[in-house]
């Protein structure tokens, strides 16, 4: 995928999923990165991303 066809999907609707239960608050200690941390390491769920990617990209 070229960055012309990226700016064409992004010039479409598209929706914000976000899997934190709460917004963290501006100026926390940083509990989102050990949320970010968790998912990119959990064994668990590799290339789920490239599943979320190719289920948002259709």
């Amino acid at each position: 995928m070229n960055s012309n066809q990226i700016g064409l999907l992004l010039a479409q609707p598209y929706y914000v999923v976000d899997i934190l239960p709460a917004r963290v608050p501006e100026g926390s200690e940083g509990q989102y990165f050990v949320v970010e941390q968790y998912y990119l390491k959990a064994p668990k769920i590799d290339g789920l991303h490239e599943k979320f990617t190719d289920i948002l990209l259709t």
